[in-house]
């Protein structure tokens, strides 16, 4: 009985040593996942190997995925998750996805007569992007690249560019204003883990180790970490 207890042991603990979580990425948008001379970094990484640790999972196995085939791989079994998934009602139709853990708030300015009102209305218009505003301008770069968009993307000196000048139609900036006024609008964008619908045993898994994140103080680390690329992350996942 002692040997079979300890071979029953022996078999658990190889089989917990053996867990293995497949993860889908699209690494094109700093900070939330990219390369780094041939390394996967950014909030979302750091978040999965913490969030899987926390659900019993020893190893992680990341797949690159182009980000409009995420879900499908999620949906079809080839990953087990997808990190850095934007919170929208149709992403919510496709798959489960957990409470968002990154947030980012924009403002667009019309300067034109051209009124955009979301990133997509973005399409064939010249933007500004003040030059030390990079979070913004890896957002409209992986907009261009994810969405299949066509923004012009023109990096701006406010204190010696006039927008009018340079034939812009919209200045985007994530500093906020103190005033917005009738011609911008604000708009949050939000980034969830993505899992297969009817897996709600690991989204609890995510979303309680998320939690755990935040109560622990890991989501600021993080925010430390990545603090040079102006980013905020969520409030408490819910």
């Amino acid at each position: 009985m002692v040997v079979a207890g300890l071979l029953i042991a022996f078999m658990l603990q190889k089989g917990l040593e053996g867990r293995t979580l497949v993860v889908g990425v699209s690494p094109d948008f700093p900070p939330l996942e990219y390369w780094d001379n041939g390394t996967l970094k950014g909030v979302s990484i750091d978040l999965i190997q913490y969030a899987a640790h926390q659900s019993g999972y020893t190893h992680i196995r990341y797949v690159s995925i182009p980000y409009r085939e995420l879900l499908d791989a999620v949906n079809n079994g080839s990953v087990d998750v997808a990190v850095g998934v934007l919170f929208t009602a149709n992403a919510a139709s496709k798959a489960l996805l957990t409470s968002p853990y990154y947030n980012i708030t924009i403002i667009i300015l019309s300067v034109s007569s051209q009124r955009p009102q979301s990133i997509g209305d973005l399409e064939d218009l010249r933007v500004g992007v003040p030059i030390d505003d990079a979070l913004t301008l890896n957002l409209l770069r992986s907009a261009n690249r994810r969405l299949g968009l066509n923004i012009t993307i023109i990096p701006l000196n406010l204190t010696s560019h006039r927008p009018q000048a340079e034939h812009i139609d919209a200045i985007v900036t994530s500093h906020q204003p103190e005033k917005c006024s009738s011609t911008c609008v604000k708009i949050t964008l939000s980034y969830s883990f993505a899992v297969r619908r009817g897996n709600t045993e690991l989204l609890s898994k995510l979303n309680s180790s998320l939690c755990q994140a935040y109560r622990n103080g890991i989501l600021e680390e993080i925010e430390s970490k990545y603090d040079a690329l102006n980013i905020r992350l969520s409030k408490e996942p819910r």
